[in-house]
């Protein structure tokens, strides 16, 4: 059975807007080359969550 592991990565509102550069593209490619895959965003919390396979190696 695989088993996974999660991030959040939370990001804020600046006033009615959200604040520029909160994550950015640099960063999410990282992720991205870490093995991290997003899977939600909670538009209520202000965050992604992401997974990936726990044990990979």
């Amino acid at each position: 059975m695989e088993k996974w592991e999660y991030k959040i990565v939370k990001f804020y509102k600046l006033g009615g807007m959200f604040a520029s550069n909160a994550v950015k593209e640099e960063e999410l490619n990282s992720l991205g080359d870490q093995g991290w895959e997003l899977v939600t965003v909670d538009q209520h919390r202000y965050s992604w969550v992401f997974k990936r396979k726990k044990n990979r190696y």
